[in-house]
């Protein structure tokens, strides 16, 4: 079975003071059980942002960076290796030889990106965007395998809202996202239709 919990506030600041400018400040928690609790992940995150004003607040660039602390951990008792299985199945009692050089980790993630987004009219508005996720490469293993990084992750986005009518909108989208040396890679396009 999985449990997935999460939390998260954002909020804009100083936006009064800042001549239409404003920082972003959000927290994000995360806890998630999988497997009847066997693996566990924990996070917790701090983003700020900052969103320059390119002209009558029509118009925005914006920068962030987003830094948290991920644990995972396991219950090896929970484990059933092969050594503890026989011709009538698991073996009461059993102990593997099989050993977790650690059954939890913790590692500094962080992760940067920049938007931007323009109404040019009241018909017409585009944004796009990329980001960097992994920026250390932390270290995932519970083998105690040095070599084991979660690899960058790169992904750029883009959009359009364009006015079809006073009550309709057409939302064209598209994200690309490529990870581990462009081993992995996604693309996906679509289009929403809004009616107001």
């Amino acid at each position: 079975s999985f449990q997935t919990y999460g939390a998260s506030f954002d909020a804009g600041l100083f936006r009064g003071r800042m001549k239409g400018n404003m920082l972003g400040l959000g927290v994000n928690l995360f806890n998630d059980k999988s497997g009847d609790g066997i693996l566990r992940n924990m996070t917790a995150s701090l983003g700020l942002a900052y969103h320059q004003d390119l002209g009558n607040e029509d118009h925005y660039l914006s920068f962030g960076v987003q830094m948290g602390m991920v644990q995972k951990s396991v219950d090896p008792t929970r484990f059933v290796f092969e050594d503890m299985i026989d011709q009538n199945g698991v073996i009461p009692g059993a102990v593997t030889a099989d050993v977790l050089a650690n059954d939890q980790f913790t590692y500094l993630d962080i992760n940067a990106g920049v938007h931007w987004q323009s109404t040019f009219t009241d018909n017409f508005q585009m944004y796009a965007g990329g980001a960097v996720f992994h920026l250390t490469e932390p270290v995932e293993s519970f083998l105690g395998a040095s070599d084991n990084a979660l690899n960058r992750r790169w992904v750029g986005h883009g959009g359009m809202k364009i006015g079809l009518s006073s009550n309709v909108v057409l939302l064209p989208s598209f994200i690309y996202m490529t990870q581990t040396e462009r081993s992995n890679q996604e693309i996906l396009g679509g289009t929403s239709i809004g009616f107001a």
